[in-house]
């Protein structure tokens, strides 16, 4: 299957990894409130992946690994800015990340103006997800767009 046929889907985390792994493959990414820069997460969550995964401090760990800790720095790395759809919302807590997600995007010499859509809705507040029906509907109309 070409890889412009393949769809990332992923809300969150999940979504930042949609994000990347699209990159990665050439491919589309659909995203639901993903974290654009996990350093930027809610506290709680980034000191449970210091932790319990990388058992140091997050700033360190993405100053020596920026592409595993920021969208932005993945497409860099990849040399790919994948076309993709983030479905979010002015509340969620990563809106200013995504905002700024995008308008690097549009400034950037390697975008072939692929679709980068930014999608904000009032279907949803804050950190919260379409629900499955209308997230299902969303995905299923970007197949058909594909």
């Amino acid at each position: 299957m070409p890889a412009r046929k393949v769809i990332f889907y992923g809300s969150s985390l999940g979504g930042f990894g949609a994000l990347c792994g699209a990159s990665a493959a050439a491919a589309h990414a659909v995203a639901e409130v993903p974290q654009i820069d996990v350093r930027n997460w809610f506290p709680g969550a980034v000191k449970k992946i210091e932790d319990h995964i990388i058992h140091v401090p997050m700033d360190a760990y993405g100053a020596r690994h920026p592409e595993r800790v920021d969208v932005w720095s993945r497409f860099m790395v990849e040399a790919s800015i994948p076309s993709f759809v983030i479905l979010t919302n002015e509340l969620d807590r990563s809106f200013q990340d995504q905002l700024s997600l995008i308008a690097r995007v549009r400034e950037h010499p390697r975008y072939a103006g692929e679709d980068a859509e930014l999608v904000v809705t009032a279907r949803t507040r804050g950190h919260q997800v379409l629900a499955k029906q209308q997230a299902v509907e969303l995905i299923r109309r970007t197949i058909r767009d594909r």
